[in-house]
């Protein structure tokens, strides 16, 4: 209350960044935003607001904070833009959310990110799936696998969708891309890795390697059961299947090796380094391997989620994972300990990206 009173603007901001409440009211019934206004401070009306401060709360006296910037003695220079903006904000909270979806459907891009940042209740109608889904409908960016993802587990997958494909299709336009048709392929493709000039993919009849600067197939391995994750390392190839075995491909003399009990369900993701592998799988579980599957046993064991484990990654000592309990997790590749855990995710991480300190989900 009394940062707002006085001005102090950095002080409102860190507030508000950690969750205080804009809408608080002190024994006079008056909020941040009666003293903001009180004290004349545009831009910390402005700020309060933008986080969902409520310009219709009365204090205790019947006095809005219109009313009070009305009154405030000494600004008069400030009042008429206090009011306009207050009644301006209270017009707006009075039209009702389906009034406001239609206005937003009609906005383009900058326009619709634009009112994402006006306040906390606008962020949310510019996110709603419904509004991202009839967008991707307008471009034929709808398909049966997201509808799936959208109605059975709740996922917002229609503006991720719509940006990807907007960035693709920038791109191609543009010309940033170089087209090659690398081979045919005889069924879906469920995952790739490369590495250098070669591509290994998972398909449901097997894993393909590729080699791209020739455009040719280098190497094919039937699999009994469909390949769903792969990873590529200098020597080998590794490949996750839907019967919850792993495959390891040599390249050099082309052989294969199975661990049939690699784990309890499909393995949904692979991830290798020098010092071996790293598998996860929809038993919530991942496992580190060495390089050469020397054993049918697993190095470690982890149940790491509550939820299907579908992304991996290996980076300075340490495993990354990311379930559809929507949480992404970092281990200790040697104990298993888990060293930090990120929850701010409103979908499930796919794909994890892992940079220097930086992480990506």
């Amino acid at each position: 209350m009394a940062a707002s009173y006085y001005g102090h603007e950095k002080t409102v901001q860190v507030l508000l960044e950690h969750g205080a409440n804009p809408n608080a009211q002190c024994h006079k019934g008056s909020t941040p935003l009666t003293y903001a206004c009180a004290g004349a401070h545009l831009s910390i009306v402005r700020m309060l607001l933008q986080y969902g401060a409520d310009p219709a709360i009365q204090s205790h006296d019947g006095l809005t904070p219109r009313e009070i910037a009305l009154g405030a003695q000494g600004h008069g220079h400030l009042q008429s833009e206090l009011v306009s903006v207050l009644r301006a904000t209270q017009l707006l909270r009075a039209l009702p959310n389906e009034i406001l979806n239609r206005v937003f459907a009609f906005l383009d891009i900058p326009a619709l990110g634009a009112v994402a940042a006006v306040n906390r209740h606008w962020h949310q109608l510019a996110n709603d799936s419904l509004l991202w889904r009839a967008r991707c409908a307008q471009r034929g960016w709808v398909s049966s696998e997201l509808e799936l993802l959208y109605l059975t587990y709740g996922l917002n997958v229609w503006k991720v969708t719509y940006g990807q494909n907007c960035l693709l299709q920038n791109n191609w336009l543009h010309g940033r891309h170089r087209h090659a048709v690398v081979g045919l392929h005889t069924s879906e493709i469920f995952a790739l890795s490369a590495l250098g000039p070669r591509v290994a993919t998972a398909q449901k009849d097997g894993v393909r390697i590729w080699d791209t600067d020739t455009n040719t197939l280098v190497a094919f391995f039937p699999t009994a059961s469909p390949a769903l994750s792969v990873a590529i390392s200098d020597t080998h190839v590794y490949s996750g299947h839907a019967d919850g075995s792993i495959s390891l491909l040599t390249l050099a003399d082309q052989t294969q090796q199975q661990v049939t009990t690699a784990h309890g369900m499909s393995v949904s993701c692979l991830s290798v380094d020098s010092r071996g592998l790293v598998s996860a799988s929809f038993d919530s579980c991942f496992k580190t391997w060495s390089p050469r599957l020397e054993t049918a046993d697993s190095l470690l064991r982890i149940p790491a989620h509550q939820g299907d484990i579908f992304s991996l990654k290996i980076k300075n000592g340490t495993v990354i994972t990311g379930s559809f309990d929507m949480v992404c997790k970092v281990w200790d590749r040697d104990t298993g300990a888990n060293l930090a855990e990120f929850k701010g995710h409103t979908v499930s991480p796919f794909v994890l990206i892992a940079c220097c300190l930086l992480l990506v989900c």
